[in-house]
């Protein structure tokens, strides 16, 4: 009788193992996959900050805060084509500048501090306040990026008072 109960049990033993053995391999490889997608996506992100302070090395004028502070949408379209070209690159730049700040806030879920850890937005966001205000498209800011985000922003951009 004894034998008998241990034929019985023994293959469910080994169906019971094999499936622990199956959610153990399916949960180690979602907690891999998921390090891995953020990982990249972090990666992804510090690509373009690289990619920004690369621009800001070949357009010096990018990061003057003379220049910054001098911006107005009009200058996108001035008669002076140098002027022009100077400004047109600078829209498009906060552009590169806000969308990887927004793509960050993404990635850390809004969190302040660990968005800080990464990037000087606090800098980014004060020195590109004015553009902020006034971008060349007229909604620009209001229908790009979403309300949690430009609040988000917004607590940058109102302490230099523009």
């Amino acid at each position: 009788m004894e034998q008998e109960h241990i034929s019985v049990v023994l293959p469910w033993l080994g169906l019971a193992g094999a499936i622990v053995g199956a959610a153990i391999t399916a949960i180690v490889t979602s907690i891999n996959n998921w390090v891995s997608r953020n990982k990249s996506e972090l990666d992804a992100i510090h690509q373009e900050i690289l990619q920004i302070n690369k621009i800001s090395i070949d357009y010096p004028y990018l990061e003057d805060d003379f220049f910054c502070a001098g911006w107005d949408y009009d200058k996108v379209r001035d008669k002076d084509a140098t002027l022009r070209e100077q400004y047109q690159r600078y829209d498009n730049y906060c552009c590169i500048v806000f969308n990887t700040i927004e793509r960050l806030w993404q990635f850390c879920e809004g969190n302040q501090e660990k968005i800080e850890r990464q990037f000087a937005v606090k800098e980014m966001a004060a020195r590109h306040a004015k553009w902020w205000k006034r971008p060349s498209g007229a909604s620009e800011n209001i229908e790009g990026y979403d309300r949690e985000f430009r609040q988000f922003v917004e607590k940058y951009t109102k302490s230099v008072g523009v």
